[in-house]
């Protein structure tokens, strides 16, 4: 009679499987911390400190119950400000860190910002430790600070209590009216490793006049890490129009009689960018495809006719070149490719691409740009006319 094997040998081998486990699982991460034992950061500055010294001022979220135990903070404010000055940047952070009774955490940061000075001295340095601490995201938004960067974390804030957390949220928000650039840590570092795009930054200042708030007043423009010139508002919608970056917004042109203003909303906007070489001179033909509707007519003039339908299509237009031009002329006056010029020849002609590209620097101030604008009044919005005829 044959004998019946035994489960006990395989019973076995289940349970220290199962007790291996579980002991797995209750180890937990082996980087874990406690909440209450950590600094939550929601926003660096980076300045130039005295002696070629690097200034750093980091943006702490108060807890909860401190916000409301500590009768000596501003009222409102959920944040308080670290500062530190050292020789290099990692060991600045650290003797911030050192300065409080928690640790700092980076991964909820949410901005980067670098005060101008330090930007046209140039910033690549200082992104070495950014990508090396795993804690820090390269989604962050970056900027840069008309003046100094700690400046910008000390400003009040529209909502909320956070500055940090206010400014993300002001850029976020940027898509809804197209005046401004917005770019992270790694959207920076593209352009800064890309044999052509010179990287752009929004610029921000305080707002003396509006409640001391920050305020973005145009766009950085860097050649490799150091920033050398800027555009206004006007200019860096021009280069969202190029970039295909225009989201929608709002934009005055002249009335059918050129008499007034009307106010259109684009509502869609695309964009291609067509490179070619004739006889050794670069051509880059834009196409730009927009698609607006009335958002207020301040005139008396009717709206609804072909013919001013037409009209209002052309004053459009003529508002949209003069912006891309206006952008256009800075950065071939820099001689910085903000538009990816090189990047799109790249693309289309890699053959042609390899013999220039040495010179693109002396090549892209001399190149010939076409424009081709489709743009298409949709409708007049909810109301068909001027609620008062204006005499």
């Amino acid at each position: 009679m044959k004998k019946r094997k035994s489960g006990l040998g395989r019973g076995c081998i289940g349970l220290a499987i199962l007790a291996a486990g579980s002991i797995f699982f209750l180890a937990g991460c082996w980087d874990s911390r406690e909440l209450n034992s950590l600094a939550i950061v929601s926003g660096i500055a980076i300045d130039s400190g005295e002696n070629e010294a690097v200034r750093v001022a980091i943006q702490v979220i108060k807890p909860t119950d401190e916000k409301t135990a500590d009768s000596g903070s501003k009222e409102g404010n959920g944040a308080f400000i670290i500062t530190a000055e050292g020789p290099s940047l990692a060991g600045t952070i650290q003797k911030a860190d050192a300065k409080i009774s928690r640790t700092m955490f980076f991964s909820h940061n949410n901005l980067l910002v670098f005060g101008q000075a330090v930007a046209e001295a140039g910033m690549r340095k200082y992104f070495d430790y950014f990508l090396r601490d795993n804690e820090n995201r390269r989604l962050v938004w970056l900027l840069i600070a008309r003046d100094r960067a700690e400046n910008i974390l000390n400003a009040n804030m529209n909502f909320g209590s956070v500055s940090g957390a206010d400014i993300y949220d002001l850029l976020e928000n940027q898509k809804n009216y197209s005046q401004s650039v917005t770019v992270n840590v790694q959207d920076f570092l593209s352009r800064l490793l890309s044999e052509t795009s010179a990287p752009l930054a929004p610029i921000v200042e305080i707002d003396q006049t509006n409640n001391k708030i920050v305020d973005i007043v145009g766009t950085a423009i860097f050649d490799g890490d150091r920033m050398v010139g800027e555009l206004d508002i006007e200019q860096t919608r021009g280069c969202l129009w190029v970039n295909g970056t225009f989201g929608q917004g709002n934009m005055d042109v002249l009335s059918p009689d050129r008499q007034g203003i009307v106010s259109l909303h684009v509502k869609r906007a695309k964009s291609e960018i067509i490179p070619e070489i004739v006889e050794d001179t670069v051509r880059m033909t834009i196409r730009i495809e927009a698609e607006a509707y009335i958002s207020s007519d301040e005139v008396s003039a009717e709206l609804l006719s072909t013919i001013a339908r037409e009209t209002l299509e052309k004053n459009q237009r003529e508002v949209i070149e003069k912006e891309i031009r206006s952008a256009l002329k800075t950065a071939q006056e820099l001689k910085t490719d903000i538009f990816g010029f090189g990047d799109q020849l790249y693309k289309y002609q890699p053959q042609e691409w390899k013999k220039i590209k040495q010179n693109w620097r002396e090549i892209f101030p001399r190149i010939q740009v076409a424009l081709k604008i489709e743009n298409k009044l949709r409708r007049t919005g909810t109301t068909v006319q001027p609620p008062v005829k204006l005499k």
